[in-house]
């Protein structure tokens, strides 16, 4: 059983047919050896898709792209018979009666906190829990953070400074985000704050497990 912030979902086989509604879960799931049948499109780029996530499925079958701009499809997410979701970043889920619905049609593994609350590392555990991988997302976890500190390590100059994050959308506009400590192994998530009223961005930049090496 795994304890969300809205419920527990209980996973009694091996899923194989896994549908993610944030491109962190799809790349979370991607790294641990488990391509989604579907996922979110991330319509603010070209393709409707990261680049990374794209490398990361090369030579693999292309999940499905739902289109949950306005709202999360059910009827979509149900005819594409899932045995899993995933919605560890999806920040519909912190809206009434979201989780409900999506719990009748699979078991639903989301935040334990909030969305852009929850760190990367609990989100990839998470993941790794629920589709059998514990141990894999534990060994990437590990890695990440030691090339994180690594990083730190050649560039001390860069001690206690910090850093603002911004999101931007080829409609328009700008989403913000907190000012974050550089010298923390990385920092939480922060809640993201849209600029533009009435537009809210489903991602806020990806914090993949291999990602720290680039630094």
């Amino acid at each position: 059983m795994i304890r969300s912030k809205h419920g527990s979902a209980t996973i009694e086989q091996q899923p194989r047919r896994v549908v993610t509604l944030d491109n962190q879960g799809a790349d979370d799931a991607l790294a641990l050896w488990m391509v989604p049948v579907a996922t979110v499109k991330v319509s603010y780029v070209p393709g409707d898709m990261q680049a990374w996530t794209r490398t990361a499925l090369k030579g693999k079958a292309t999940p499905q792209l739902i289109d949950a701009d306005s709202g999360i499809p059910y009827e979509r997410v149900a005819a594409l018979r899932p045995d899993l979701i995933l919605a560890t970043n999806t920040y519909q889920l912190e809206e009434k009666g979201v989780y409900e619905r999506l719990r009748r049609i699979a078991p639903t593994v989301h935040f334990a906190e909030g969305s852009n609350i929850d760190t990367w590392q609990q989100a990839m555990q998470r993941v790794g829990k629920a589709i059998g991988q514990e141990d894999r997302a534990r060994d990437l976890v590990a890695e990440a953070e030691r090339g994180l500190a690594a990083a730190r390590k050649r560039a001390p100059d860069f001690e206690g400074s910090t850093v603002n994050l911004f999101n931007a959308d080829p409609s328009g506009p700008v989403h913000g985000q907190r000012r974050a400590g550089l010298r923390d192994p990385l920092p939480r998530r922060p809640r993201a704050a849209p600029v533009a009223e009435g537009h809210r961005a489903q991602e806020r930049g990806r914090a993949r497990a291999d990602q720290p090496r680039a630094l």
